[in-house]
């Protein structure tokens, strides 16, 4: 990313000097994941409790890190690129799991990806390796990075 100055720090720079004022800047960034709602969250859960008040989630139906969850999920490895979307490919686990979000019991980017969903909502949770399994994979299932 190129960050024009007036964008930036602008004429005071930053840093005791470290980025003089003017200054253009450039980054290097790696995206690490994407987190996007595919399905929102319905009005009312199985047992006809609201879930939504005012058109937002209740607080009370609000993933937040340290609560209990219970959901399902269908893991896959991203392989395609179809007219400029990724697409899954091979599945390597289907399966209904209950975790403490933020237990580590699940990788880091499944743990963060599911902080701020509501009750019944649907999301695609998309990450890179530093936020899954990394250099080591999943020996025969994932491959390293």
């Amino acid at each position: 990313m190129i960050i024009p100055s007036e964008l930036g720090y602008g004429s005071r720079g930053a840093g005791n000097g470290a980025i003089p004022g003017g200054a253009t800047l450039y980054f290097v960034a790696t995206l690490e994941a994407v987190t996007r709602k595919t399905q929102e969250a319905p009005q009312k859960d199985s047992k006809g409790k609201d879930v939504k008040e005012n058109g937002k989630c209740k607080d009370l139906k609000l993933v937040k890190k340290g609560d209990k969850v219970t959901m399902s999920s269908r893991v896959s490895l991203l392989s395609a690129n179809v007219n400029g979307r990724i697409v899954p490919g091979t599945t390597i686990d289907t399966s209904t799991d209950t975790i403490k979000v933020g237990d580590k019991q699940v990788i880091k980017g499944w743990d963060d990806g599911v902080v701020g969903a509501c009750q019944g909502e649907e999301r695609r949770i998309v990450v890179g390796p530093n936020l899954a399994w990394g250099e080591r994979g999943v020996q025969g299932v994932v491959p390293a990075n």
